[in-house]
């Protein structure tokens, strides 16, 4: 069901890229508007949104984020990588470099433990044999066996 619902999101962004979320205006000062803002859109790449999909479940698997609010994080972070590279689309090499932060963020949140780590590496990597997983966990091998 989750899955569906990440799938109709990206088609829906896909369809109508210019569409807004509704804006909250929030009673703050009003801020300087920028004359150089610039947008920085997102391809129309099946590849990119089912990874997406996929790290989003994940995140919402292990209760860091729910999913939707997991998809629109990953999304930004490769929005904001494409414009710190002077970038205006997003390109594979920032979902490139949401990879290596991925298991960073997925073990910030100080929750998941050992115990998750290690069942989130089984899950990623299924037919590795333990002393892959060993060694691409740097967890020593019986605390994996324990667990």
């Amino acid at each position: 069901m989750k899955k569906e619902v990440l799938q109709f999101r990206s088609e829906r962004l896909r369809e109508n890229p210019f569409q807004q979320p509704p804006v909250i205006k929030l009673p703050l000062p009003e801020k300087i508007d920028d004359d150089k803002k610039v947008e920085v859109h997102f391809p129309n790449s099946k590849e990119i949104e089912g990874r997406i999909a996929e790290y989003a479940l994940e995140l919402d698997d292990y209760q860091v984020q729910s999913c939707a609010r997991a998809q629109d994080y990953i999304r930004t972070f490769m929005r904001s990588n494409a414009l710190l590279n002077s970038r205006s689309k997003v390109t594979i090499s920032d979902l490139y470099l949401y990879d290596l932060v991925h298991p960073l963020f997925l073990n910030s949140m100080g929750e998941l433990g050992t115990e998750n780590r290690i069942l989130s590496l089984f899950k990623k990597y299924p037919d590795t044999a333990d002393k892959e997983l060993v060694d691409k966990s740097g967890i020593s091998k019986g605390t994996i066996y324990r667990y």
